[in-house]
């Protein structure tokens, strides 16, 4: 596939091969770590992929979605409802290894974009927050979940699907806190719902939830002969990727307690099997060959195959679980980093290296969090002569190198403590602790630097520039540090243009170019 086509993929529906993952992986790769402008189509990519191989790539995209966050979070105005796509994402990614800490971290940090986070996005991380809940016996805890799921299913804006699925868990959830009332009511309620509503693969989902429940709701009754015609009838449903099959263990293990003594064992055991080969989920499998030596008695001895495959699946999950640490070492690693390059890059003007907008407000911050207000503070505005005039006369890459060269200059000039921002197009300013004598020179030094400027075009370089210092204003008793730093850049600002206007006078330019 060419990059154009990697980048239209409708979700789920492509057939991709290994070369087209790995080509996707290296583009998505570039765009986390750069402008990370790809990030709706990263999010069909991911749907493609997992639905055509499962969790082959779960590393390589748990890495990348670590990029995007960092990037995307970074970033002044960011998109949040792809930020809470990656939260979710990463809570399924460690969701595989019973990592359910980080699981309920990340969809807390998801659930936190409130309004942000579209309904289909907040149905999936609470689905997924409870189910690693109850896969840690903190079924209390899931309440408040639960408790928010509720209101989500009263939404307008939830699809057929998407209600359905959300009710099957709630209907379950509510089985696992023994609340046969509520059981009852969401089965009722989504009785209401065709096939045509939600699809046969999904209606399925009805109907074997429903005999997990009454299993752990009737645990010490007797099952009805309509009840095993139902599991029965249930089984044509279990086959890969459909959907629920990484909850194999927590459906079926109650449902076989509960027929046993009522199916013949043989049956029991090929069921189980059969869940075991189907589930993409180690723990699942573990948890599946456990539960059928205790129940049926089996040993080492006894089923030496099936023991062999059980030790292959946990020698398996140990290594998976070995792979993940290692990665969330690194992953730590990179995140720090990560974070600092793109706190950096976010406060970084692309064009001159140079603080930005950002970087100058994070600046005044600092000044106004210190013990005293600085007595030899200078605020410096600068503004760049005749931009417009380059531009139009010789291109805006001639423009941009006159940005650059005024910069450089600014930069070069200064010898005291101080920074130096990129705050517009022509736009410069500097914060700088000096003295009158230290200002001086700095400002001489400024014109030589515009002067000795040669560029591509012997277009001569001048900036208008006026100061402020700090016993410029009347320090008032009610405003804060912000506002006096804010009133020293209004008249550093009034003095640049009078500087401005002096400069159009002497050299008699249009002042518009």
């Amino acid at each position: 596939m060419t990059k154009d086509e990697i980048l239209s993929l409708d979700p789920y529906t492509a057939r991709l091969t290994d070369k087209d993952i790995e080509f996707g992986m290296e583009l998505y790769t570039e765009d986390a770590e750069e402008k990370a402008v790809f990030i709706r189509e990263y999010s069909s990519f991911i749907g493609n992929v997992i639905n055509t191989y499962g969790h082959k790539y779960y590393h390589e995209f748990h890495i990348i979605n670590k990029k995007y966050l960092a990037n995307l979070t970074a970033q002044p105005n960011p998109d949040k409802t792809f930020i809470g796509f990656l939260f979710i994402k990463e809570a399924e990614y460690f969701q595989n290894f019973n990592a359910y800490a980080e699981v309920v971290r990340n969809i807390n940090s998801a659930l936190e974009l409130e309004e942000d986070l579209p309904i289909h996005f907040k149905a999936a991380a609470l689905n997924c927050v409870v189910g690693a809940l109850w896969n840690c016996n903190l079924y209390k805890e899931s309440e408040k979940y639960m408790t928010k799921m509720e209101a989500l299913m009263e939404s307008e804006e939830m699809t057929p699907l998407l209600k359905f699925t959300v009710g099957c868990n709630l209907m379950n959830g509510f089985a696992v806190l023994g609340d046969r009332i509520k059981t009852d009511y969401y089965y009722d309620l989504l009785k209401g719902f065709s096939r045509e509503d939600v699809g046969d693969n999904f209606y399925c989902f009805l109907e074997i939830f429903k005999l997990s429940d009454e299993a752990k709701l009737n645990a010490d009754s007797i099952p009805s002969q309509e009840y095993i015609e139902k599991l029965r009838e249930s089984m044509k449903f279990i086959y890969p990727g459909n959907g629920i099959e990484e909850d194999y263990a927590d459906i079926f293990i109650p449902i076989v307690k509960y027929v046993r003594g009522f199916a013949k064992d043989a049956k029991l055991v090929e069921l189980c099997l059969k869940i075991i080969e189907t589930t993409y989920s180690l723990p699942d499998k573990i948890n599946i060959y456990m539960f059928m030596f205790k129940e049926f008695g089996m040993t080492k001895e006894t089923e030496p195959v099936l023991y062999s495959r059980y030790y292959d699946a946990l020698v398996s999950h140990y290594k998976m679980i070995a792979e993940n640490r290692k990665h969330e070492i690194t992953n730590e690693i990179m995140n720090e980093e990560l974070a600092e390059k793109y706190r950096i890059s976010a406060g970084t003007d692309a064009l001159t290296g140079l603080g930005n907008r950002t970087s100058y407000e994070e600046c005044l911050d600092e000044i106004a969090k210190q013990p005293e207000f600085p007595d030899n503070l200078y605020v410096v505005m600068l503004d760049l002569n005749g931009l417009k005039g380059v531009n139009d006369t010789y291109g805006h890459d001639a423009g941009d190198e006159f940005i650059r060269a005024a910069g450089e200059c600014i930069t070069k000039s200064l010898n005291s403590p101080g920074k130096v921002f990129r705050i517009g197009g022509d736009e410069f300013m500097a914060i700088v602790y000096d003295t009158p004598t230290g200002m001086d020179k700095f400002m001489e030094n400024l014109d030589a630097q515009c002067a000795a400027w040669k560029g591509s075009h012997n277009t001569p370089l001048s900036i208008s520039k006026g100061f402020s210092q700090t016993r410029d204003i009347v320090a008032l008793e009610q405003e804060t540090r912000r506002e006096r730093i804010e009133k020293m850049a209004k008249i550093a600002d009034r003095r640049m243009y009078e500087d401005k206007k002096a400069y159009y006078e002497r050299t008699g330019k249009d002042r518009r170019r």
